[in-house]
């Protein structure tokens, strides 16, 4: 879904890739990709009527595309994120999902580098001993080309800002700029594989956010409970969520965070962490471009609190629906500051998602899809190594499964007798 404010122009918008095409003498110096993490193409149909605010802008003044898609199969944040900012399969991306395991067995974060060279920043700028790059991103992507574009009379800058390390880094890639929500602090941070020194902006911006009390907001409805936008079927079905209650009215509290074993879990999954993605983003805007300067920018705007409010409520739930609700409302707020802030409506917005989603399978039984089935891959790995174990005489030969893939046990592996 496009949206350019001042005309609209021949344009492309697929999952895999963007592709702009505009006069050049008003080409927008402002860019805007918001990537709604697992928002499926089915929540529009389902909810479109109730859409009032930025879902309903873009939807009646952009140019839609219901049937566009990219065709991984293996999806997941880091490898949707990467396909959207390089347009190629993971087998040439080389983000083939969250983490993989390597052929030693050792588990591997799709944005985990050196320290050394890509240490994380502290909220006061110290480095912690774990390291975040692009680093095992193979290609270059949009990011990439459009920093490539710049002039010193033009100067060109891509960014990415998200609650999730991966979305951000996997969007702005190797020469763009990453910034992404700490997940013990709740205060944005850096690399120093994008900078030297954690920004000044970041800092002031950390110092400015009252975290303590965006994290202990009541989560209200966007709507009247009794309102038709939660008239549907299963929207308070806990019986085979992560979670077993609502978080609506209810504040995430710390003492609820401890249950968790990050402190900032629960908050990821409520509007507020969404609305914290879209201050962060204003000010990342106000800092790389104005009405007044010559920069350009492309900024990806990666909002995850729809993910992790699916994985840990459902996709059905009354939280992912009233998240939507609210999202409606923060990306009208976030469309209308741009224009103010350019002093301008000659800005590109785009709107798109990582991956869906499927319902939860226990559900989908209820419904009458007898065939849907839960598999768990501790079971699916113990038989798989038991049948060959039986076959071969070799023990684990399997060594995890991160969907779709099956990781080997190398020395396993060498062990099997030669057919």
């Amino acid at each position: 879904m496009i949206l350019h404010y001042k005309k609209l122009w021949p344009t492309l918008l697929a999952i895999s890739t963007l592709q702009i095409t505009l006069s050049a003498h008003e080409k927008p110096r402002l860019t805007v990709v918001f990537v709604i993490d697992q928002f499926a193409y089915h929540y529009w149909i389902k909810l479109d009527t109730h859409f009032k605010y930025g879902l309903r802008t873009l939807a009646d003044k952009g140019l839609v595309y219901s049937n566009s898609y990219f065709p991984h199969g293996g999806p997941a944040t880091a490898t949707g994120h990467t396909a959207l900012n390089t347009g190629v399969y993971a087998k040439d991306h080389g983000i083939v999902g969250n983490s993989w395991v390597d052929c030693n067995g050792k588990k591997v974060a799709c944005d985990g580098c050196d320290t050394e060279k890509a240490a994380v920043f502290t909220a006061n700028g110290s480095t912690c001993n774990y390291g975040k790059s692009a680093h095992h991103i193979m290609t270059n992507g949009i990011s990439d080309q459009f920093v490539l574009a710049d002039t010193p009379e033009n100067p060109h800058y891509a960014c990415s800002v998200s609650v999730k390390s991966r979305a951000a880094i996997c969007t702005a890639n190797k020469l763009g700029k990453a910034f992404w929500i700490d997940s013990d602090s709740g205060l944005a941070t850096t690399s120093k594989a994008y900078f030297q020194t954690l920004p000044t902006w970041i800092v002031t911006f950390n110092k400015q956010q009252h975290t303590d009390t965006l994290r202990n907001t009541d989560w209200q409805l966007a709507y009247e409970p009794t309102n038709p936008a939660y008239r549907f079927n299963n929207i308070c079905n806990y019986a085979h969520a992560n979670a077993k209650g609502t978080l609506i009215g209810k504040k995430p509290t710390f003492a609820h965070m401890k249950k968790h074993k990050k402190e900032c879990e629960l908050f990821f999954a409520t509007p507020q962490a969404n609305e914290l993605t879209f201050r962060l983003a204003k000010e990342c805007m106000t800092h790389h471009i104005s009405a007044q300067n010559n920069n350009n920018l492309l900024l990806w705007v990666c909002v995850s609190g729809l993910d992790k409010a699916g994985h840990m409520f459902g996709p059905e739930s009354v939280e992912l629906i009233d998240m939507i609700y609210h999202l409606d409302k923060q990306l009208q707020d976030f469309m209308d500051f741009s224009v103010r802030h350019m002093q301008s409506d000659n800005i590109l917005f785009c709107l798109t998602a990582d991956h869906g989603v499927e319902c939860i399978t226990e559900l989908l039984q209820k419904k009458g899809l007898d065939s849907a089935r839960r598999i768990q891959s501790s079971d699916l790995i113990n038989r798989i190594n038991k049948k060959i174990e039986s076959s071969y005489g070799v023990a684990k030969v399997i060594h995890d499964i991160k969907q779709p893939n099956l990781h080997l046990n190398r020395k396993a592996l060498e062990a099997l007798p030669m057919a």
